[in-house]
């Protein structure tokens, strides 16, 4: 579904657009939000699911009018299973998967980073093709992102930040979604004291619409509900 021009939601299981037969007793999420960005001659996405769903997210992407053919990166937010398990099948399209460092050795690993036992699933590993420093910047075309280490919630986490129609969008994972709400903190590498710190990082930056790894996105009060997630998570955890 196009959330605004030029950007869709083209996969999502909270919002029913994605649906994988699964079963995990202590795991409500077992499908990420995955985000396409239509440049004209390229498509980006932003998270790629849990690998099962790609030929629905495929499908949904052309019931829009997208051709997946089209697709040249795909930007992993975060290593956990629901978002970056798809890589190998995305990467056998020859598309190019981006992702942090520490989030790129989790995912060619395959290791408990990528939680694989919360999904009574096997490692999905995956060939990392552009690896991003703690604070960097990528460009396809004439479309820039700039990306931001933002540790807590899984390390190797980043939020995606670029300008679209005149408005800042964040692509922030599982890290804050709208109504203020925060990820799971139940990871391996699971850091209170780091999440409150990237929520700090980010309360300090401009932005409109978030677009989350779960939940809706928000297309409005982008900087409310970041500050939300930071005043929530100083009360749960502490000022980092």
């Amino acid at each position: 579904m196009q959330i605004i021009p030029g950007i869709y939601l083209v996969g999502s299981q909270d919002c029913f657009l994605t649906y994988t037969d699964w079963f995990s007793p202590h795991c409500e999420y077992v499908d990420s939000n995955v985000f396409a960005v239509d440049l004209g001659e390229e498509i980006v996405l932003f998270d790629c699911g849990n690998g099962a769903s790609r030929q629905q997210i495929f499908e949904n992407m052309r019931a829009w009018g997208l051709d997946p053919g089209r697709i040249s990166h795909c930007f992993l937010t975060h290593p956990h299973y629901d978002h970056a398990a798809g890589a190998a099948r995305f990467r056998e399209k020859g598309i190019k998967i981006a992702a942090h460092r520490i989030c790129a050795e989790a995912v060619r690993a395959g290791d408990a980073r990528t939680c694989p036992y919360l999904y009574h699933r096997p490692p999905a590993p995956s060939e990392v093709d552009i690896e991003f420093q703690d604070e960097d910047s990528f460009s396809v075309g004439d479309f820039a992102v700039e990306v931001f280490h933002t540790p807590g919630h899984a390390d190797g986490s980043v939020v995606y930040v670029f300008p679209w129609r005149g408005r800042k969008v964040f692509v922030t994972g599982d890290l804050v979604a709208e109504s203020g709400s925060t990820g799971w903190s139940g990871s391996i590498d699971f850091n209170p004291k780091a999440y409150v710190q990237s929520l700090k990082k980010l309360a300090q930056m401009p932005v409109d619409i978030l677009l989350p790894g779960h939940r809706r996105p928000a297309l409005s009060r982008g900087k409310i509900w970041v500050e939300e997630a930071m005043n929530r998570s100083i009360i749960q955890w502490g000022n980092g």
